[in-house]
């Protein structure tokens, strides 16, 4: 009885480190995908919040106009009731004004995370719906402990530097990452990468200590530059909700509508709808003017 042969294990060690290349980035974007979905529902779950708070203001200006009607103004006290009652619907319609305004952004922040939620499938985007895709790579995080690459060759060091400073804004360094940022676009101008840089310089300044002017003021610069970049689209619908929110309505209205017929050939399917969502709170919030 002859004994049955081993079959040789072809597969080569290329193949095998491939598959489990393959595997890791796999477990990596699982990770994303629950980061995201938790994100998700802590933003839902503030939304509700301030549904509650909004209902609450309601209530209280329906209160207030109810003493109003009843108050029948003829002794100094009465008088001075209906002063104290009208500064407090002053006050009344200042937070509803301001939580309003939270809340639009909060659903911005949403339809955004919705929109990175959805991009993890799609792998179908066509390069030449952009310049660059360098916020898109798929590649290790590139570590933040050492220093800073060099800027010399820009063929050779921009997406490096870019990678870098991104490794700061992810980590919510955003004070290094805008430095980072700044000295990229100093040394190639007209580098893609600097121009994603400039953008993520304006979105950190809105991330800890809201400047919303400062980054008001990088998006202005920076938007004539983006032409037929892949950041055109979400700059100019930034300058715009900005605007809306430090109430420039006429400026704001302006780079909504510039947003709006950028966006809609943009390959993110999500934004595409973002610019005219914005015009209608832009009729909400600027309806005594434009």
């Amino acid at each position: 009885m002859s004994l049955a042969q081993e079959v040789p294990d072809t597969t080569s060690n290329s193949d095998k480190d491939s598959g489990m290349t393959e595997f890791y980035e796999r477990q990596q974007m699982d990770e994303e995908l629950r980061t995201l979905r938790g994100d998700i529902d802590n933003i839902s779950k503030r939304l509700g919040e301030i549904e509650s708070a909004q209902k609450l203001i309601h209530d209280l200006l329906l209160r207030v106009s109810n003493i109003e009607e009843q108050i029948q103004i003829g002794d100094g006290s009465q008088s001075n009731l209906a002063n104290v009652l009208g500064r407090l619907r002053l006050d009344l319609s200042q937070l509803t004004s301001k939580v309003n305004l939270l809340d639009a952004d909060i659903r911005r922040s949403l339809e955004v995370l919705a929109g990175d939620f959805l991009s993890l499938d799609d792998t179908t985007v066509p390069q030449s719906e952009s310049v660059d895709k360098p916020d898109k790579a798929v590649n290790d995080p590139v570590p933040t402990d050492g220093a800073a690459p060099p800027l010399i060759d820009e063929k050779k060091d921009a997406k490096i530097f870019y990678e870098y400073a991104k490794g700061f804004y992810n980590k919510g360094g955003y004070g290094d990452a805008i430095q980072l940022f700044k000295a990229l676009n100093t040394a190639f101008p007209d580098s893609q990468y600097a121009k994603s840089g400039m953008y993520w310089s304006a979105k950190a300044l809105t991330k800890s200590d809201y400047k919303s002017l400062e980054a008001l003021n990088v998006l202005k610069e920076l938007i004539p530059r983006l032409k037929n970049h892949n950041k055109q689209c979400a700059a100019t619908l930034d300058a715009g909700t900005i605007q809306l929110e430090r109430r420039e309505c006429a400026d704001a209205k302006k780079y909504l509508i510039d947003a709006k017929k950028i966006c809609g050939r943009d390959a993110v399917k999500n934004i595409r709808s973002l610019p005219q969502k914005r015009l209608k709170e832009h009729e909400r919030f600027c309806a005594d003017g434009s």
